[in-house]
């Protein structure tokens, strides 16, 4: 096999989505798409993902799979591999360093080009309401893994937003933690979670979209400072 990266196409594109999507050796599921033959940010971002699981090490872990990471995930033949010492240690240390109460909102960080009460979140321009004003945009590439910042439930509010204001663009969750808080997530391109599921800190929801033009998550909080929160992560 060869190197498979964003762009790349074909049958060895598809094999590589089948292992992600849980027929692997491990049975675990980092892809939640379709069989499409074409590697794009949703496959790379899978990738990563179980690249992580898997132990590697962080210089090795990126959106690309080849040869070795096929090795890992086939079950037998000529490519069988085992995961080294190394990989197993790394890889319970991350599952332990995972079983936290607060998680941030994506698998990974970006940086906030908008916050409470400032610019579209204004009180002062409407809906004027917790979702849309005591939030804050965190920019990041569109199908970056959106995160369960806590234990909660799914609330009855899920998927598109409503009318065609290019704001609102985009699918939406409200998340009721059991601290008694609520946060909302919007602008998703893609949800994994259904009305009063209930989930877990760091339980991947869906995965992150653009609204207006920019790839980012819209992130609120009905108590506090979402700000806050951030930063005490």
């Amino acid at each position: 096999m060869n190197i498979l990266k964003i762009g790349s196409t074909g049958k060895a594109v598809g094999a590589a989505q089948y292992l992600l999507l849980g027929h692997n050796r491990y049975h675990h599921v980092t892809y939640h798409g379709k069989i499409t033959k074409h590697y794009d940010q949703e496959t790379a971002n899978a990738t990563h993902a179980m690249k992580y699981w898997l132990g590697y090490a962080l210089k090795d872990i990126n959106g690309q799979f080849g040869p070795s990471l096929y090795g890992y995930l086939i079950a037998g033949g000529p490519d069988k591999k085992l995961r080294s010492p190394a990989m197993i240690i790394r890889a319970k240390a991350r599952a332990r360093a995972h079983r936290k109460s607060h998680y941030y909102p994506l698998m990974l960080k970006g940086k906030l080009i908008g916050f409470p009460g400032q610019g579209t979140h204004s009180w002062i321009v409407p809906p004027n309401n917790w979702e849309s004003d005591n939030a804050v945009d965190i920019f990041i590439k569109k199908g970056t893994p959106v995160i369960a910042y806590m234990d909660g439930q799914i609330g009855a509010q899920v998927g598109p937003l409503p009318g065609n204001d290019p704001h609102m663009a985009g699918l939406r969750l409200h998340l009721h933690t059991k601290d008694g808080n609520e946060f909302y997530y919007a602008h998703l391109s893609k949800l994994f979670i259904h009305p009063a599921q209930n989930v877990k800190a760091g339980q991947q929801l869906g995965l992150s979209g653009e609204a207006n033009g920019v790839q980012h998550l819209h992130w609120a909080a009905r108590k506090g400072n979402p700000v806050n929160f951030l930063n005490n992560l």
